[in-house]
């Protein structure tokens, strides 16, 4: 059974994009910047609010099936408790991206019932700009490294 919904959403959608959280906003919006994008062949412009971090609750994590211009896609959804606009932030990361490889990775060591910063991903600047590093150095070391006793 299909389901129609109308009016606004209580939903705030943002994208990691360049390593940062990013919020589509329309142009004039205080405070966005402008962004030139280019995917698949296509071109574009968007205005985004960049936000440092977001901290709450995961209460969801899912996967959305859509299509936009006749391609298909599927994102990986990670819905938060609402903040004080009354709002429930949702991470939006396309699947076959590297953020949405690196969230996957570290998404079972979260304690879901407990509140903690979601900072964007740390990046690496390295060759060909900035990427996400990977998840084995960003683990916390819990002992010593074997290889390095006596130095």
């Amino acid at each position: 059974m299909s389901k129609t919904e109308t009016g606004s959403t209580n939903k705030q959608y943002l994208s990691i994009v360049q390593g940062s959280l990013r919020q589509s906003v329309p142009e004039g919006t205080p405070d966005a910047v402008r962004r030139e994008w280019e995917a698949g062949g296509d071109k574009g412009v968007k205005h985004e609010i960049v936000f440092k971090a977001i901290t709450g609750i995961i209460t969801d994590v899912n996967f959305f099936d859509g299509e936009s211009n006749g391609r298909k896609f599927t994102n990986l959804n990670i819905v938060l408790d609402e903040n004080e606009s009354g709002k429930k932030p949702v991470i939006s990361v396309g699947i076959g991206t590297r953020y949405a490889s690196d969230i996957l990775k570290k998404l079972p060591n979260v304690n879901i019932g407990r509140g903690s910063p979601h900072p964007p991903l740390r990046v690496h600047a390295g060759r060909g700009g900035q990427r996400p590093l990977p998840a084995s150095r960003l683990r916390r070391k819990t002992a010593p490294d074997s290889r390095q006793k006596g130095r």
